[in-house]
């Protein structure tokens, strides 16, 4: 493994490796892979507000470490624990694309109305999966797709809105077959009957798949330069050809799914990657406002 993947891996503090050698699902199994997580995307929100730039970028932060505190709390379980997760990520998609969604009001109305209501569509969704006690699952599943796909459209909006300032609506131009595609493999004939823990299975390796196609190119466009993206290429392809080889199976008419044993190596791997990446976009994010708060500082000195 190449020395840039060890050094952001370790960073990444996981701490995996104490879960029992059984082949049923733990709970510490369940609250190692959660902890690591939520902690990577409360690190991302302290940077988000750069993206943003907004005051109500700094709201969706602040409410986002509100939640991670109540996830990191304990007390509840797994699948709760995913909602409050997939709740995080809509907030992170608010408050990054508010700024953009208020100027695509005027022209692409449609597309920056939704990304403006989804604090208020999450919390709605995340109490009405509360009421019926968190046993919704495939609308758990659903709404954990559609958290990344919402941080998908911030891209969008961003390119459209403050590069191209196209007119053409977003939601004429955005790729929804991804997203489509694995809802659809969700509801397929071929998992009927299927156990939940089978469908859960197969969940966990299309939102790998869908959470490297959002975050990689958030890494990539922010990159600070050209030699530092080539330094951190090996590890992109490790893990786009990480998170293929897992997904690439269910695209079959009938679905290969992991056993237990490999869906727990799977998850805690598929954990790594997240985290590593994640703290890879928020090192740059940094690197980026240091460059920028230090050009600001030569700027001043000339008057």
């Amino acid at each position: 493994m190449k020395r840039i993947v060890l050094s952001f891996l370790l960073f990444s503090q996981f701490v995996l490796c104490q879960s029992k050698s059984s082949d049923s699902l733990m709970d510490d199994f369940e609250a190692g892979i959660v902890k690591s997580y939520v902690n990577a995307l409360d690190s991302f929100a302290t940077v988000m507000p750069y993206i943003g730039g907004d005051t109500e970028s700094e709201w969706a932060a602040d409410s986002i470490h509100v939640m991670a505190g109540r996830i990191l709390d304990g007390g509840m379980g797994y699948e709760e624990s995913m909602c409050r997760i997939y709740q995080i990520q809509d907030y992170l998609a608010y408050g990054m694309s508010y700024p953009v969604a208020i100027f695509g009001l005027r022209n692409d109305s449609v597309i920056a109305s939704y990304m403006l209501n989804v604090p208020g569509q999450t919390n709605d969704l995340f109490e009405a999966l509360a009421q019926d006690g968190f046993n919704d699952l495939k609308s758990i599943r659903w709404m954990g797709l559609n958290s990344l796909f919402n941080i998908q459209l911030y891209g969008r909006l961003y390119d459209k809105f403050m590069e191209t300032m196209d007119e053409k609506p977003i939601y004429e131009t955005v790729d929804l077959s991804q997203y489509s595609y694995y809802t659809h493999l969700l509801e397929g004939p071929e998992l009927e009957g299927r156990p939940q823990h089978d469908i859960q299975k197969m969940y966990a390796a299309l939102e790998g798949a869908l959470f490297f196609n959002t975050f990689s190119p958030l890494i990539l466009t922010n990159a600070p330069s050209r030699e530092y993206a080539l330094s951190i290429y090996d590890f992109i392809i490790e893990a786009a050809d990480f998170f293929d080889a897992n997904a690439d199976p269910l695209y079959k008419e009938n679905p290969e799914l992991m056993s237990n044993s490999e869906y727990k190596s799977f998850m805690i791997k598929a954990t790594e990657y997240k985290t590593a990446m994640l703290r890879i976009l928020i090192h740059e994010i940094n690197l980026r406002e240091q460059n920028s708060d230090s050009r600001q500082s030569q700027m001043t000195g000339y008057y």
